[in-house]
């Protein structure tokens, strides 16, 4: 069904702070590359989503930072509250 406005959507993009973050943990790379990701392809996230696919595949043969990178993207995606415990007593 045609949209009543008349009017065409613009593709989803990623443009505020919580959208990058978000975004980059979605796609398994740090914060600090998806903002160099937009400022390269621009925000929409069809063409992010197979620049952070490119991205991995570079970083799975030069291994040399992969595991710094996977541990960053993880510690970004894991809230600070999970994994402390508190004392209950």
């Amino acid at each position: 069904m045609p949209n009543s406005t008349g009017k065409h959507r613009d593709p989803p993009t990623v443009v505020e702070d919580h959208e990058i973050e978000h975004f980059a943990r979605q796609n398994g790379v740090t914060i600090e590359q998806m903002k160099r990701l937009i400022e390269e392809h621009g925000n929409d996230r069809a063409t992010l989503t197979e620049a952070t696919k490119t991205l991995r595949e570079s970083d799975d043969q030069d291994t040399s930072g992969a595991d710094e990178v996977t541990r960053q993207a993880r510690q970004q995606a894991t809230p600070m509250h999970l994994g402390k415990t508190t004392r209950s007593g």
